[in-house]
């Protein structure tokens, strides 16, 4: 959603403290869901940590540079408290969708006893971060009480040096891609992916409240890029921890699964490729005039 991160009355400085709060909030209705729906409790956690961290990345050229460094770390260590949840629950949204698919029918005892194991995962992670302590409820607290991240986000930001800290995101995107690809090596793909998550959340933060012209069309390119991004990595995490699975390893129906979990990955990967090179060839321009539209 658009957060329409708004200069405050009178002045050329954006309201930092009103988004701050706007995302607090939601994430907050999120969190009064954790035992009712763990799985969408733990997404929206994760995902509105990533965007916080995304949010002040874009003012740390208006900040100090140890606040930012204290702030960040914060957000990343509060967000890796559900991260193993998170991966276990994608594990399985995963399975599920592969044993219904008539295109792994042929591996669906393998897909099966892979579920099976992956619940008990998921059961006791879930015991863990909800009952036995609620990690939800501390992150409640942390964004309340903290005043490190608090102090941080509660100061206006100069519109320029936010313009600033959206044209280095931006760059930092596009160097990862040109190495994205350049190497078999999966952490460089994980880099571009987490750079343009933060071009996604970011513009998400800038973007006007009436989605529209070139600002829309940027978001929806992006955003579909981080989606198939997305999609290749959850394949990738599902190939490792479905390869290590010794009592399933080397059987005949494990071998075509894992092949087919690869070709999964690789073809999410390639549609990623080619929208990255359209994207990026259709923004050579400064990115600043996005924020002006």
């Amino acid at each position: 959603m658009p957060y329409s991160l708004l200069p405050v009355d009178g002045s050329s400085n954006f309201d930092c403290n009103r988004t701050f709060g706007l995302i607090c909030e939601e994430l907050f209705g999120f969190i009064e869901l954790r035992k009712e729906n763990p799985v969408e409790a733990t997404h929206q956690s994760r995902k509105k940590l990533k965007l916080l961290r995304a949010f002040a990345k874009l003012i740390k050229p208006a900040r100090n540079d140890a606040d930012y460094k204290v702030a960040n770390i914060l957000l990343r260590d509060w967000g890796r408290a559900f991260s193993g949840l998170r991966d276990a629950h994608v594990r399985s949204i995963l399975l599920n969708d592969l044993y219904i698919n008539p295109g792994f029918e042929d591996q669906n005892q393998v897909i099966g006893e892979l579920q099976k194991r992956n619940q008990k995962v998921v059961s006791s992670l879930e015991k863990s971060t909800l009952h036995s302590f609620d990690e939800f409820a501390l992150l409640e607290k942390n964004l309340k009480q903290n005043l490190e991240v608090r102090h941080y986000f509660s100061e206006p930001a100069d519109t320029d040096l936010v313009t600033k800290g959206f044209e280095t995101s931006f760059l930092k995107s596009k160097k990862a891609f040109s190495c994205a690809f350049a190497s078999v090596d999966a952490d460089d793909v994980h880099e571009w992916r987490k750079r343009a998550k933060d071009i996604q959340y970011q513009t998400e933060l800038l973007m006007p409240t009436t989605e529209e012209g070139t600002v829309l069309r940027f978001h929806t390119q992006i955003s579909d890029i981080c989606e198939h991004l997305g999609n290749a990595n959850d394949f990738h995490m599902l190939y490792v921890w479905a390869e290590k699975n010794v009592v399933l390893n080397n059987t005949e129906g494990h071998s075509a699964l894992l092949k087919k979990i690869d070709d999964a990955n690789k073809s999410a990967l390639n549609i990623a490729e080619e929208s990255g090179k359209h994207f990026y060839d259709d923004y050579a321009e400064p990115v600043s005039t996005l924020i002006n539209k």
